[in-house]
């Protein structure tokens, strides 16, 4: 391994998460700019997408990062072979239980919009994002074993791939469906989704591509991997689940986090703002505040995704004094892009929301004191991967379980 590959694939996945935020930001600007969209039309497709967002925690989030840490440790130590033997293990696992899950929600959705979100036009997004569960897991985990491998540039040009061909797509579709069926909100949102479940399908046959071209090199170090180790398949499997558990857990509770959002404010609101208000105050909430935010995380990503492999392989080698050198390198990076966001929003959140959303740009306050979130929702995240990287995750699911108790009293 290279000393200077740790910021090559650093700068690999900053300069993917560039080009997804900017079809991202396009994307939010057209759906929130759109006559019969807006923030109407972001409440409703957001409340089922974090309903959603919770059965695709179940098999598939943080699973390239587990699959990630067990394939950089395999080999760092040159077993090739149980590396590989992983990637199919988890396939066969997570692609099950992503089938299940998908059927699951299908055929729940209607319950889920109408007694737990009481919101009944949200069944139909849910059931067009059940197939992305299937799809979203076996992507999942060739990520992870891409990533194992110090190849970020696959994933990174997956998630670009995606969300590139996610807001064409909507673009597209919003300026045709709605008007052959009927110009509404309903009809756009619905829309929204299709064009999720498009990228997702793009997005996993780009990255299936990349795996048959690598076939031969995978053999190869196969062949000529420096040990020859045969694990049996039941310890490969609780290998697999005792790095993806606690990190499923932990991306649950942080699901949790935000799906308490979907199933209190409307709830609660409603009663006091009237239905349509309080859908209206959700959507500015989930879909601007939420997705400013989120920008410089999705930046900081990069550093936290690169970290684990590289963290999980200097611990196997026994080299922690490295490991905390280059969490100390991830955590300043991390500040030196959040410290500006913060105070961009912090001091100008009228600005910020009248220059992107001109025609919805309601908000400001909210803006303004959840920015105040940034710096530490950074620290986390990094520290948080390093915690993944050396496979000590208790202090992580600790955390935000106790974080996501307080935010359920705090919002009732």
């Amino acid at each position: 391994m290279k000393k200077n590959s740790f910021l090559k694939n650093v700068v690999v996945l900053l300069f993917s998460q560039g080009i997804v935020k900017i079809a991202g930001v396009i994307y939010k600007l057209y759906l929130t700019n759109k006559t019969g969209y807006k923030d109407t039309g972001n409440a409703l497709f957001l409340s089922a997408f974090q309903v959603y967002t919770v059965f695709l925690t179940i098999c598939s989030i943080g699973v390239p990062n587990a699959i990630s840490t067990l394939v950089a440790s395999k080999l760092a130590i040159g077993e090739s072979n149980s590396a590989y033997r992983v990637l199919k293990i988890s396939v066969v696992i997570f692609g099950f239980i992503g089938f299940t899950t998908s059927i699951l929600l299908y055929f729940l959705a209607e319950k889920i919009a109408i007694f737990y979100l009481q919101i009944p036009q949200t069944s139909l997004v849910l059931k067009v994002l059940a197939p992305s569960i299937f799809i979203v897991a076996i992507t999942a985990v060739l990520k992870g074993y891409f990533n194992g491998k110090q190849k970020m540039n696959i994933t990174a040009n997956s998630l670009s791939i995606e969300q590139i061909a996610k807001t064409l797509l909507t673009i597209v579709l919003i300026e045709i469906l709605p008007k052959v069926v009927n110009n509404s909100t309903n009809s756009m949102v619905y829309t929204v989704g299709i064009t999720t479940t498009l990228g997702n399908v793009i997005s996993l046959t780009y990255i299936l591509i990349k795996y048959y071209k690598s076939k031969q090199e995978i053999w190869t170090d196969i062949l000529t991997s420096k040990t020859i180790k045969k694990e049996r398949k039941i310890t490969i499997v609780k290998s697999i689940f005792e790095v993806s558990c606690p990190i499923a857990v932990c991306a649950l509770l942080g699901t949790l986090n935000k799906t308490i959002d979907a199933m209190t404010i409307v709830r609660i609101t409603k009663e006091y703002l009237g239905e349509a208000e309080a859908i209206k105050q959700y959507g500015i909430l989930s879909g601007k505040i939420e997705s400013l935010i989120v920008f410089p995380l999705s930046f900081n990503m990069a550093f936290a995704t690169v970290l684990i492999p590289y963290v999980s392989a200097k611990h196997a080698k026994g080299n922690k004094e490295d490991s905390k050198r280059l969490l100390k390198i991830t955590i300043l990076g991390g500040i030196l892009f959040g410290v500006p966001c913060f105070l961009i929003l912090y001091f100008f959140p009228k600005e910020v929301l009248n220059i992107l959303f001109p025609n919805a740009c309601e908000g400001y306050l909210i803006l303004k004191y959840s920015s105040i979130s940034i710096i530490m929702t950074l620290l986390i995240q990094t520290i948080n991967s390093y915690l993944q990287g050396i496979r000590k995750m208790k202090i992580q699911i600790f955390s935000i379980a106790i974080a996501t108790i307080i935010k359920l009293i705090l919002n009732i």
